[in-house]
């Protein structure tokens, strides 16, 4: 269980300017999923250190402070630390990576975090373990198990890992757990928390690994070295569920490994086929893992290739349709506007093509041709429809030349504003934020409303809401359901709903698909909800209904 020393009450940060700092420290804590969190002033040395800090300072936190950060790590991977230190301080955040600690120099450590531009010359970085150690009291981190990465952090993890594999044979392991009893599906939490928050430093299943992540429910990504004893783990898992439900039939496990070996292809196309793949496996398209027992890396390799140019296609010839799924006002009950989501003709998993785009770096085209027909559908909408937003990806308001194209699409169609939105999507990490929030800034100054979507997917997702200014926020619906477990989850969602609203912004949150679910935001202070429960996406041209 994750734990912060630095306890902190919530409900009085507003009463009480000089507690912001704190404040900030914890959402960022939280969003980052981590175990340990240290900040360092602008030479690089620890001004605080929380969380479970009894495994690098057993004499207690205070005897590091002042100390050169850098001096946390193994001597073979501080020039590496110390690089991306100040890489963030450039960029105002940072792609994962994985470090070895000074103290025992297990090699399982995720480095990560986000400049704060809180007017403190400080920066935040979170240190995620997968030893499950415990400091002297705290919370619990909220939704998270500790070592589990984010799909997006995780996909990102891989595409950087993939790349630098120099040293020897690297592998990704897919993980599918499936089982029909609902004692064990609505248990799902304890049984990831016993597989997954100690594998990084367990090393009954071999290997080294380097990362662990969801890719979706149930579904999980291993990136390690050497061959990971996959019998072990499954059997594991089994002992895991007979804990959670005696009387249960048997989980099944299955695996499959991809192999990358020096010299084995352009290590850009096997990122992006590796990153393809859990796309697949996190559509559900391939959730037996049949199809990848049976697929090479060169056989991947070669599909997303192929799957490139059939996108490529697909755009050219306008094959796909927007699906408007309706954005309810809690307070009147009525639409305010609609969410225009992609749909293939083809039938294929919307993330799936998405995630391929954002991997080859041809996302830009797919916001393009989406634009094109969002203007086209916003110019033959009746009066007083109401507006919808179409989705952005922070990858193309990073690009200079797509920003052009779109102003120059825009800049006859300024009597759309009121019809046409914009949201700006976090499923990939952004590394230029000041160039997104020109982007996002200049769409406003045309009057285009502008969501900030799936915040608290991300550790980024405050470093976001800090640096770009604008009209909605769209919660994440995992992390918003994962939050109604218990009063003290609700409690920080609902200071969270606070913090977006002191922004300025209207607060959206989606995936509403019971009764109970929206009473629940509703009360917990946002403003608008999105969900199957309000309606599903339905093709506007010919009425059909649509599920992602």
């Amino acid at each position: 269980m994750t734990v912060v020393d630095e306890q902190i009450d919530l409900r009085q940060v507003a009463a009480a300017p000089e507690s912001v700092a704190a404040y900030d420290r914890y959402i960022s804590f939280m969003f980052g999923a981590a175990d340990l969190l240290i900040e360092t002033d602008p030479r690089g040395q620890i001004s605080f250190l929380g969380g479970a800090t009894q495994r690098l300072a057993p004499a207690g936190p205070g005897a590091l402070i002042g100390r050169p950060f850098a001096e946390l790590f193994a001597s073979e991977d501080r020039p590496m630390a110390e690089g991306r230190l100040a890489r963030m301080r450039d960029q105002g955040n940072m792609m994962p990576a994985v470090v070895r600690l000074k103290q025992d120099g297990e090699p399982a450590t995720i480095f990560g975090g986000c400049a704060l531009p809180n007017g403190h010359t400080v920066l935040f970085l979170a240190v995620a373990q997968g030893d499950d150690v415990s400091g002297d009291t705290g919370e619990s981190t909220v939704g998270a198990v500790a070592g589990l990465q984010s799909p997006i952090a995780f996909a990102a993890t891989v595409r950087e890992k993939f790349k630098g594999t120099d040293a020897g044979e690297r592998r990704l392991t897919l993980v599918a757990i499936d089982s029909p009893e609902p004692e064990i599906r609505d248990n799902m939490h304890q049984i990831e928390e016993g597989l997954f928050a100690r594998l990084s430093s367990d090393r009954r299943f071999g290997g080294r690994v380097l990362a662990v992540g969801r890719i979706s429910d149930a579904r999980y990504g291993i990136l390690h070295d050497g061959p990971l004893d996959a019998g072990g783990l499954r059997r594991h898992a089994r002992r895991l569920a007979k804990e959670v439900a005696p009387k249960a039939m048997p989980l099944q496990l299955t695996s499959t490994a991809i192999r990358l070996r020096p010299g084995s292809g352009r290590s850009d196309i096997v990122a992006t086929a590796a990153v393809y793949v859990m796309a697949r496996l996190a559509s559900g398209a391939d959730s037996s893992l049949a199809l990848l027992r049976r697929a090479s890396l060169a056989q991947l390799m070669v599909e997303t290739t192929g799957r490139i140019q059939t996108l490529r296609q697909i755009l050219e010839r306008g094959d796909f349709d927007l699906a408007h799924q309706p954005i309810v006002d809690f307070r009147s009950g009525s639409v305010h506007h609609t969410e225009a989501l992609i749909r293939f003709r083809d039938g294929g998993p919307p993330n799936q093509w998405i995630a391929l785009a954002e991997a080859a770096d041809i996302v830009t085209e797919l916001d393009l041709a989406v634009c094109r027909r969002a203007i086209g559908l916003a110019e033959a909408m009746p009066q007083g429809a109401p507006a919808f937003a179409m989705n952005l990806s922070g990858r193309s308001l990073e690009n200079e030349g797509f920003v052009v194209e779109l102003q120059n699409l825009l800049k006859n169609h300024s009597q759309l504003s009121s019809r046409l939105m914009f949201e700006l999507t976090e499923t990939a990490v952004v590394r230029d934020i000041e160039a997104v929030d020109r982007a996002v800034q200049a769409l406003r100054q045309r009057g285009f409303r502008v969501c900030l979507d799936d915040f608290g997917a991300v550790a980024t997702s405050i470093h976001y809401l800090r640096s770009i200014k604008v009209d909605y926020v769209k919660i994440d619906g995992l992390f918003a359901r994962s939050c109604l477990r218990n009063p003290n989850d609700r409690s920080i969602l609902s200071h969270v709903i606070a913090l977006c609203r002191g922004s300025g912004a209207g607060v959206i949150v989606e995936m509403i698909e019971t009764a109970e679910q929206a009473e629940s935001f509703r009360g917990l202070g946002a403003d608008f909800a999105q969900g199957y429960f309000f309606g599903p996406p339905v093709v506007a041209e010919s009425g059909t209904e649509t599920r992602n």
